[in-house]
């Protein structure tokens, strides 16, 4: 089970394990220049910190890349082998906040 970001040069990739068992989500905020940004987080009350609004959660076994031209995104596997997801109990009753949106 693991949600990861990983930073290359000027590219921010977040991963998703295949069963989405760690949450991760993306949102917005406003950037310095005015242009919109867009942030990585594993929990949706950490982007309401900084100012910024939830956009989506990052699908199980998704890749999201954050660069100069924006979002994109592709899964890691095939769309018929993401057919079983297990969230952990533990994320929603341990470790996240109240105010946080997990998984819709």
């Amino acid at each position: 089970a693991y949600s990861i970001c990983v930073l290359v040069k000027d590219t921010l990739f977040g991963i998703r394990d295949r069963l989405g068992m760690r949450p991760l989500c993306v949102g917005q905020i406003a950037g310095p220049n005015g242009k919109n940004t867009y942030v990585l987080s594993s929990e949706s009350c950490a982007l309401t910190t900084i100012g910024a609004t939830l956009i989506r959660d990052v699908l199980p076994g998704e890749i999201v890349r954050l660069d100069k031209n924006g979002l994109s995104s592709s899964l890691g596997l095939s769309p018929q082998k993401l057919t079983k997801s297990a969230f952990c109990v533990f994320e929603y009753v341990y470790f996240a906040r109240p105010d946080s949106v997990i998984n819709n």
